[in-house]
């Protein structure tokens, strides 16, 4: 009788565990603070965007979940090389993230802008301009926008002289708009909305010049993921660019997608 019970048992058990979904893996993407139009939070703590939107849909895919943990920026580069993270978003691939971070996509074709008064220094046009620059500038703690960025901000005495790294990105418009600070870089879809958001009638403050049109990526840590679950990572991401999806979530917020310039770069997989 003991033994056909056991039968019994051991039958339920299976049927519940066939019959049952298994239950979807976490993923956790790192953002700081609001980011707009790529990363916004919502009264209710939730998040979405243009970024968060992809992120969402390439996790889904691959048959996870997706939570969203907002930390400093210069963090969540820490916590994604610890693998306590799994993805950014919006991410510059160089040498030195390349020794802790896959890179995925890209999933956006970043333009760099600088932001400033409109009626200061009027002899500074372009990057390489900037060391005539006479005020402070704010850059967003362990940003990176590409080569000339590096050349001419980080690796200039003049302009690194001049240079005030802030904890988030809203904190660099609230300094901007106080006159904490004099100038600031930006991406230039997010300066665009938000000196629309922040702005009086007067416009005093304008995107300078703008540099840099360079692919970013989704950034994923090396600890953190298996190689079956990047595979399906990569497989997502497939599928994403062959549906067209990320034109349905530009479509969503009112902007228009540039198929065209995302198409001109190689697609970068996880290393398997």
């Amino acid at each position: 009788m003991f033994y056909f019970i056991k039968i019994k048992v051991f039958l339920v058990i299976t049927f519940l565990f066939i019959s049952t979904p298994l239950l979807s893996c976490t993923l956790v993407l790192a953002v700081s603070d609001d980011f707009p139009p790529y990363h916004m939070r919502h009264a209710d703590n939730t998040w979405s965007g243009i970024s968060i939107d992809i992120a969402k849909l390439l996790v889904t895919k691959a048959g996870c979940e997706l939570a969203v943990l907002d930390v400093p920026w210069i963090r969540a580069i820490k916590l994604l090389k610890e693998g306590k993270v799994h993805i950014l978003t919006n991410f510059t691939k160089n040498q030195q993230r390349s020794q802790f971070s896959y890179f995925l996509g890209p999933h956006h074709i970043e333009q760099v802008s600088f932001i400033a008064p409109k009626t200061m220094n009027l002899n500074v046009s372009n990057i390489s301009q900037l060391q005539n620059f006479k005020g402070s500038i704010g850059i967003t703690r362990g940003n990176f926008f590409g080569p000339e960025f590096e050349k001419y901000v980080l690796q200039s005495v003049d302009v690194k002289n001049k240079v005030v790294e802030i904890k988030s990105n809203n904190d660099r418009y609230h300094m901007l708009l106080q006159g904490r600070i004099n100038g600031m870089f930006d991406d230039k879809l997010s300066a665009n909305y938000l000196l629309a958001k922040h702005q009086t009638n007067n416009q005093q403050f304008v995107i300078r010049f703008s540099f840099n049109a360079s692919p970013v990526y989704f950034g994923v840590s090396k600890k953190a993921l298996s190689t079956a679950l990047r595979k399906k990572l990569n497989n997502a991401w497939l599928d994403i660019l062959e549906m067209n999806l990320i034109a349905d979530v530009y479509q969503k917020y009112g902007l228009e997608f540039d198929k065209h310039q995302l198409d001109s770069y190689k697609v970068k997989l996880l290393d398997l």
